[in-house]
């Protein structure tokens, strides 16, 4: 797989309430893609499988987040593609 044709977009809308959308494209062939979200500690709070190639969409319900920064990255067989930040405002 090529990692340089895989992407992860910002999130919509940013900041938001509880919940969310990250634009992705997972491109070529992959064995596992997932993205993960990080406190400002850097600490794994959740991790939530992609599938499929092309244009896509993962949505995530932020209920149990606090409100503040975080961060997501789109990880394809082991490797970080992208990472961008969140802001939470409940």
């Amino acid at each position: 797989m090529l990692l340089n044709d895989a992407a992860l977009f910002q999130n919509t809308p940013n900041p938001f309430g509880r919940q969310y959308h990250h634009p992705i494209f997972p491109a070529g062939k992959f064995t596992k893609a997932h993205i993960v979200f990080h406190d400002k500690s850097g600490k794994l709070l959740k991790q939530i499988s992609v599938s499929g190639v092309g244009n896509g969409t993962v949505k995530m319900d932020a209920g149990a987040l606090s409100s503040g920064s975080y961060s997501y990255s789109l990880v394809v067989d082991g490797e970080t593609v992208s990472t961008r930040q969140l802001v939470i405002a409940k």
